[in-house]
């Protein structure tokens, strides 16, 4: 009972750092190659869709049939009213269109952060629509781009994918918030990494809530070695200025442990709501 009333306080009113979580009911989902999202929806029976998270003109299988996708992330994240279909959006790691790489020769996949248009839309959903954005390691460049003065990843932030150099392994991580720390029952958490490359945050700013520190390694540019941060940011959110809410986590949803996930989204990012979950998937 205990846990069942801190998870209320947490989710059902602003906490110290002036954020909360809304009621969510619906959420859509944009498949990434290096995590998946949709497990802990499932899990708490959260009704969700999935996008395909690969962009129309770049993919490793010239062959693969894209006209017969009838969910695709170019159709979510370009279209404001599409996602206003969903209390939050979740962006994966992995989806391409987040980063310069080319598969197969083929053009280069960077077009959802370098078109102007699908930003403005998400950022219309989000402050507009007072909607969630939550987004897993390389989507970083979704909330760089439009709140670059939120938080300060790793790297050049005028260079996509400077960002992408955290180790591999596990980070035993200090979790900031009293109300978290006392629904987990630990002032400390184990979280996996399982992916090298991942987008490490320098500093916040004053506003961002900072949800669990960690001491980060990661690879100097042009293989110069190894370089450390202590206490980076590991798990934070923010709303942005004009409405809305904003999560960001640097490690993947599908490598922490059951129970520690479904703690964290109904704490950190809303409070969801057990619907008819089912998924459409692409």
């Amino acid at each position: 009972m205990r846990g069942l009333f801190l998870l209320a306080m947490l989710v059902g009113c602003k906490s110290d750092t002036g954020l909360y979580g809304g009621p969510l009911t619906s959420v859509g989902v944009v498949a990434g190659d290096f995590d998946d999202m949709t497990e802990p929806l499932k899990r708490i029976e959260v009704r969700h869709e999935v996008y395909e998270g690969i962009i129309s003109v770049a993919t490793y299988d010239t062959e693969w049939p894209h006209e017969d996708v009838a969910l695709k992330v170019e159709g979510l994240l370009s279209d404001s009213r599409v996602m206003g279909d969903y209390d939050a959006v979740f962006v994966a790691s992995g989806t391409r269109g987040f980063g310069v790489r080319e598969y197969n020769g083929l053009e280069a996949d960077d077009h959802l952060v370098s078109d102007a248009a699908v930003l403005e839309e998400v950022r219309t959903y989000v402050e507009d629509f007072d909607r969630t954005l939550f987004v897993s390691d390389w989507s970083y460049e979704l909330v760089e781009a439009l709140w670059p003065d939120k938080i300060d990843f790793l790297g050049d932030d005028a260079v996509l994918d400077a960002a992408q150099r955290g180790e591999i392994g596990q980070i035993m991580a200090t979790v900031e918030e009293p109300g978290l720390s006392e629904l987990l029952e630990t002032e400390t958490l184990p979280l996996e990494f399982n992916f090298s490359n991942w987008a490490p945050v320098e500093r916040v700013a004053d506003d961002v809530a900072v949800w669990a520190r960690g001491d980060v390694e990661y690879a100097l540019e042009n293989g110069g070695g190894f370089a450390s941060l202590s206490d980076a940011p590991l798990l934070v959110s923010f709303e942005p200025d004009g409405g809305g809410r904003v999560v960001y986590a640097s490690f993947h949803v599908n490598a922490q442990l059951d129970n520690t996930m479904d703690m964290l989204l109904n704490t950190v990012v809303g409070d969801f709501r057990e619907g008819p979950g089912e998924t459409v998937d692409f």
